[in-house]
């Protein structure tokens, strides 16, 4: 959803995070004296490794007062970690998004067999993929902890050491990432898609006549083996 590149801490490397993973880390560097004393391990953490940790919402590290218990993860300390609804939100709403691109696409294979009834259910589950795509950005755009990632005072990001202990690094001023924009044309091309399967849906039928006209062993549904092979003998 939202990452950055650049040196830390005199390393050049990249961060993410999303709303399937928590923090991406491509190359680690040294983690800052004011946080930890080890150095941040290159890895990609994804939100069960955060709960398989256990310590999200201990105090031994920054953790909780810096990011858990901030952007509230965790309603008090050694409490139980959760993604906040934000996150799940978004996980929900990409996922039906998927579900009805492929369903809207199935349906849109089928206008042959299905006709005009094909095209405009698949007019409608285009639509409802770029409503959920729509709904997805707009609560990644708002919520808070994406929020301070992106701005210059910045926020936290989860992170493990090479030591294995869950730590909270600073992070500011990061830009929106591949996904977003991913949601973003998947949204537009689903608009465009739902217009143009309603279009299709109101000359489906004739083209298809006019089809069945020229050529008799087309008969609008699908093609008349039986017949074709019926004439070739005669």
């Amino acid at each position: 959803t939202v990452w950055t590149q650049g040196y830390q801490e005199g390393v050049y490397t990249r961060l993410g995070t999303g709303p399937f993973v928590a923090s991406d880390v491509v190359d680690s560097f040294p983690c800052n004296p004011l946080y930890c004393e080890d150095f941040i391990l290159d890895n990609r953490v994804f939100w069960g490794d955060i709960t398989d940790s256990q310590s999200a919402c201990s105090n031994v590290t920054n953790i909780y007062t810096d990011w858990s218990g901030r952007y509230g993860f965790c309603d008090r300390v050694d409490g139980e970690f959760e993604a906040i609804p934000e996150i799940k939100t978004i996980q929900a709403f990409n996922v039906m998004a998927f579900i009805l691109v492929i369903v809207s696409t199935c349906f849109g294979f089928s206008v042959r067999f299905s006709r005009k009834h094909g095209a405009y259910i698949a007019g409608v589950f285009s639509f409802f993929a770029m409503v959920s795509c729509l709904v997805s950005f707009s609560i990644m755009a708002t919520t808070g902890w994406y929020q301070d990632l992106r701005s210059s005072e910045g926020g936290f990001l989860p992170v493990f050491t090479t030591t294995g202990a869950l730590v909270a690094i600073p992070a500011h001023s990061w830009s929106y990432g591949a996904s977003f924009g991913l949601l973003i044309t998947i949204c537009i091309w689903n608009l465009f898609a739902s217009v143009a399967y309603v279009v299709l849906g109101k000359f489906i039928e004739e083209e298809l006549d006019m089809r069945t006209d020229r050529d008799p062993d087309f008969i609008g549904d699908e093609p008349d083996v039986k017949a074709h092979s019926t004439l070739n003998q005669t």
